[in-house]
């Protein structure tokens, strides 16, 4: 079996949110080596502080978001050098499309919904965060919380979640994703050249202790990610 499965494969039978017969497709060995070839084809892929990301450790990887290509991206990219398998962290409403909806599904994303009135959503957000980091999986998060082509200000809920479940931060910078596809009545652009940075982990126990814990990670974060 180790020939054609991932090592999640038989860990994801009948989990909640995997649809039915995506686990034989995301997880068998020949789609994670076609997944990443895709991107490096069409994009370059070059990487950079490989060095920097623990091994046999689930992180929490959170950096800047310039193009809806991105978190497919970074998915396929961990896939080629992480033997653990990465969980973005999605808009809710990219879980209905066709297709794409339910290959996000079969990633274990966790659905993140933004707005004054989805406080209680975002709860339940977190609560998933660390269950998924707590069964031995990446997580993924674009802090900006929306494209931006400059450097937004970064969500704190990377750091809340790295705080409670000790996991390290491994900020990311992705560089040339800002012309590829970024509004949705467009045609996406398929080819550019993609560069992505992983800079060294922040471990969250150099922030115990007050209320002000969370901040300072998510600060500094958004510094290294600049």
């Amino acid at each position: 079996m180790s020939l054609f499965w991932h090592p999640d494969h038989g860990k994801l039978r009948g989990v909640h949110w995997m649809p039915c017969g995506w686990r034989h497709i995301t997880y068998s060995r020949l789609f994670r080596f076609i997944y990443p070839a895709v991107f490096r084809v069409l994009f370059g892929m070059r990487i950079q502080g490989i060095e920097n990301i623990p091994l046999n450790k689930a992180c929490i990887f959170v950096g800047n978001h310039g193009s809806h290509f991105d978190g497919f991206m970074m998915v396929g990219i961990l896939m080629r050098i992480s033997v653990i398998s990465a969980v973005p962290l999605a808009w809710h409403k990219i879980l209905d499309f066709p297709i794409i909806g339910s290959f996000v599904k079969s990633l274990g994303a966790v659905a993140i919904q933004h707005g004054e009135g989805a406080v209680r959503q975002r709860v339940v957000a977190v609560q998933e965060m660390v269950r998924r980091l707590r069964e031995g999986r990446h997580l993924i998060i674009f802090a900006e919380g929306k494209q931006s082509d400059t450097l937004g200000p970064f969500e704190r809920g990377a750091a809340l979640v790295s705080l409670r479940t000790k996991a390290p931060i491994v900020p990311f910078t992705l560089r040339g994703v800002q012309p590829l596809f970024k509004r949705m009545d467009r045609i996406p652009k398929l080819w550019g050249q993609v560069e992505v940075i992983f800079h060294p982990p922040v471990e969250p126990t150099a922030y115990q202790g007050g209320e002000s814990g969370p901040a300072n990670i998510i600060r500094e974060v958004r510094s290294i990610v600049a």
